[in-house]
C-alpha cells in the first residue's frame, strides 16, 4: 500500500524530517507508526503483507499515513485524542500514545461505520437474510443496510422466505415462516402472508415455535467473562469474543475495551526513595522497601544500595544514570514501555508493534502485548481465512466442513476449506417453477 507522508514539522524539529523520510519502505517506519493492513473490501488499496505466515492490521481512513508530530516516546504521532477512523467495518479510536489505533466497535459493514459520529449505524438485516415483500423475494444486500429483489413470484403466497425460493404452489393456510425478522402466517392463496409479530432480529424469529425469542443482549453491548471481552452478536442471540485482556481487572465492559496495563509483572520502579513492584492487577505499584535516599533505590538490582558513578538503571520506562555527587538518579530517555528499556545497551529498544495492533499467524490471532515487545496469547480461529487482523477478531464461519447446500441455480455446493463460503461441486440443472432440482443424498446430487 502506497503511503503518503503529510508533514507539519517546523523549526528545530526539521532535521527529524530527513531521518523519518529515510525510513520510508523500511522497518523503521513500522516502529514509528505500527504495521497495519486494510482489507480489500474496505475500499482501500491492496494491503501489503510482510512474510508468508503473518498478516497485520493497519488502519488509515483513506490508505494514507499522515504523520504530524512526535509522541512523548519519540514515535510518530498519527492521530489525536478522541479521533475515530474506519478500517473497513471496524470503528477505531486513537490509542493513548497517539501512534496507532485501537478497535472500538465492529460495525455490520464498512458502509455502516461512521467515523465522523464515532459510532456504528444499526444494520437493517443480516447476511443471507431473506424476506418476502409482497410477491418479491428479497435478499439482504452486501452492506446490510437494505434489500435487493432476487425474483418476483407468481403471488405473495408463492414466496418462501425460509428457503429463499418461489414455490410452485401457494402456501398452506396456517403455515408459518420467518420473513427477515417478521414472523408470518399464511392466510391462503388469495391473501398470502400476514405478519403476526416482528422480532428484534432474524436470528430471534422461530417459525418452529411460532414466537420471537427474547434477545440475550443489546446491540454493541459488551461483557466480560474473566479476562475475555465479548460483544453482543449481530443476531442478539449470544456473544462474540472480541479479545482477551491482560487479566480480568483490565476487561472494561462499560467502555467496550481492554484497558492498558499500568505496569508489567515483576516490574520494579523507584518512587523517590521507595522501591516498588507492579501489583497483581497490573494497575499500579506497591512499596517493597523504603531506602534511605533516592540515590540508594536501585530498580535494576531490586534493592537498596548506593549507585556507582555512571551506572545505569531502568526506572520503569525511564533510563537513568547515577549521579554520585548528588546521591540521586538522573532521568534520561523515556522508552515507549518499560519492557523496551534496555539497561545493558543504555538505550530504548524499538517497539515490535503498536498498542492495539493485531496480527494473524496462520489461524492464530494475537494482540500486541503491553510491553510492545512481542505478541500476547493467541486466540485460535477455526481457519486461517477467518483470522481477521484488521477487525481484531475471528470471523464467524459461513459454513461447516463437509456441509452441502443447493444454490438458487440448482448447483450442489460444499463448504470451502476456509469456511468462508461454498464451492460448486456439481451442476444439477436449473430450478423449474421455483422448485429446486438439486437434492443431496449421502454426498451426491440427483435431479428432483
Amino acid at each position: 500500500m502506497r503511503a503518503t507522508l503529510a508533514w507539519s514539522l517546523r523549526g528545530p524539529l526539521r532535521p527529524l524530517i530527513f531521518l523519518l523520510l529515510a525510513c520510508v519502505g523500511g522497518a523503521g517506519c513500522l516502529r514509528l507508526a505500527g504495521d497495519f493492513d486494510i482489507p480489500g473490501d474496505a475500499g482501500a488499496a491492496d494491503a501489503a503483507v510482510s512474510g508468508e505466515s503473518a498478516t497485520n492490521s493497519q488502519v488509515t481512513d483513506d490508505g494514507a499515513l499522515g504523520i504530524d508530530a512526535l509522541s512523548d516516546d519519540g514515535a510518530a504521532q498519527v492521530c489525536d485524542d478522541g479521533q475515530f477512523q474506519c478500517a473497513g467495518p471496524e470503528l477505531q479510536v486513537c490509542n493513548a500514545s497517539h501512534d496507532g489505533w485501537m478497535n472500538k466497535e465492529l460495525c455490520g459493514s464498512a458502509a455502516l461505520c461512521d467515523a465522523d459520529a464515532g459510532t456504528c449505524v444499526p444494520t437493517t438485516c443480516q447476511k443471507d437474510d431473506k424476506q418476502c415483500s409482497g410477491a418479491d423475494l428479497q435478499l439482504c444486500n452486501a452492506d446490510l443496510n437494505g434489500w435487493v429483489t432476487m425474483s418476483t413470484c407468481a403471488s405473495a403466497a408463492h414466496c418462501d422466505a425460509k428457503n429463499g425460493v418461489c414455490m410452485a404452489g401457494p402456501c398452506t393456510v396456517g403455515q408459518l415462516q420467518c420473513s427477515g425478522a417478521q414472523l408470518q402466517r399464511c392466510d391462503g392463496a388469495d391473501k398470502g402472508w400476514t405478519t403476526m409479530q416482528t422480532c428484534a432480529t432474524t436470528a430471534l424469529c422461530s417459525a418452529a415455535r411460532g414466537t420471537c425469542d427474547a434477545p440475550v443482549c443489546t446491540p454493541n453491548q459488551y461483557s466480560c467473562n474473566g479476562p475475555t471481552l465479548a460483544v453482543c452478536s449481530d443476531g442478539r442471540a449470544g456473544w462474540t469474543t472480541v479479545q482477551t485482556c491482560t487479566n480480568a481487572a483490565h476487561c472494561d465492559a462499560r467502555g467496550g475495551q481492554c484497558t492498558s496495563a499500568a505496569c508489567a509483572p515483576n516490574e520494579y520502579i523507584c518512587s523517590g526513595a521507595n522501591l516498588q513492584i507492579c501489583n497483581s492487577n497490573q494497575d499500579g505499584y506497591v512499596t517493597l522497601l523504603a531506602c534511605s535516599t533516592p540515590g540508594e533505590c536501585n530498580a535494576t538490582l531490586k534493592t537498596c544500595a548506593p549507585c556507582a558513578q555512571g551506572q545505569l538503571q531502568c526506572n520503569g520506562a525511564t533510563l537513568q544514570t547515577c549521579d554520585v555527587a548528588h546521591g540521586q538518579w538522573v532521568s534520561g530517555q523515556t522508552c515507549a514501555t518499560s519492557a523496551l528499556c534496555n539497561v545493558s545497551a543504555g538505550t530504548c529498544d524499538a517497539p515490535t508493534c503498536a498498542s492495539g495492533q493485531y496480527q494473524c499467524f496462520g489461524a492464530n490471532l494475537s494482540l500486541c502485548n503491553a510491553g510492545r515487545n512481542g505478541w500476547g496469547p493467541p486466540a485460535s480461529c477455526p481457519t486461517p481465512a477467518l483470522c481477521n487482523a484488521a477487525a481484531g477478531k475471528c470471523d464467524t464461519p459461513v459454513c461447516q466442513p463437509n456441509q452441502y447446500r443447493c444454490d438458487d441455480s440448482g448447483n450442489l455446493q460444499t463448504c470451502n476449506s476456509g469456511e468462508t463460503g461454498y464451492t460448486t461441486v456439481s451442476s444439477c440443472g436449473t430450478p423449474t417453477s421455483g422448485a429446486r432440482l438439486c437434492r443431496r443424498r449421502r454426498g451426491s446430487a440427483s435431479a428432483g
